[in-house]
């Protein structure tokens, strides 16, 4: 009997409704459906909570290729989820841009080399760059903040079009800082960009 199979059956010989076992379980009644219909398996936590829940083992419940197949797929659920945090991390990190020496400060020389400053420090911040940089850094904060909220909900689609966002504005604010003449705050956006891309690229090999 194949584990959707073995589910459906351990739920109907209790009289429980899906809702009712997804209530027990504090998973969705989609998850149960999906796990009843042979659409995906229980992953390991929900496993050891059915096991005790019907008082049976979780070989019982899976053969060896299944418990193989959650395995592998619970690896691979907690690698993208890691990529998604350093994601959100990373736009966190570009808010903190503003308070990195990133600029040089007019009228203010030791020599030929140029003090730098951060952009709370800047002497002048109404001016175009200092209002573009303001700008750049509030809405990537924003934005990794929501990020990190979206991943701590799990609602992974969302996921997915926050970084759409995020990587399009990041490279909106590359070209305005380099048109802006701005360039270590540039090179310190492009680097992060890199990164971004980095991440990307392992999220869609997971």
């Amino acid at each position: 009997m194949e584990v959707n199979e073995k589910l459906k059956q351990l739920r109907n010989e209790k009289g429980w409704t899906q809702e009712q076992l997804a209530e027990k379980l504090f998973v969705s009644r989609t998850a149960v459906s999906k796990w009843e219909s042979g659409r995906g398996y229980p992953n390991i936590e929900s496993l050891k909570s059915i096991s005790r829940l019907y008082g049976v083992s979780i070989d019982d419940l899976l053969s060896n290729e299944e418990l193989l197949i959650v395995a592998e797929t619970e690896t691979q659920g907690d690698r993208l989820s890691m990529l998604n945090l350093m994601y959100a991390s990373l736009d966190i990190l570009l808010f903190l841009g503003m308070f990195l020496p990133l600029y040089g400060q007019n009228g203010q020389t030791v020599g030929t080399v140029i003090h730098m400053v951060s952009l709370v420090q800047y002497q002048n911040p109404m001016t175009s760059k200092g209002l573009i940089s303001f700008s750049v850094f509030l809405i990537m904060g924003i934005l990794g903040l929501l990020e990190l909220i979206i991943y701590f909900l799990k609602k992974h689609s969302f996921m997915k079009q926050g970084k759409i966002v995020s990587l399009s504005i990041h490279a909106l604010a590359i070209l305005l800082f380099s048109q802006a003449h701005i360039p270590y705050a540039t090179a310190y956006l492009f680097m992060l960009f890199i990164i971004k891309i980095a991440l990307l690229l392992k999220t869609n090999t997971t």
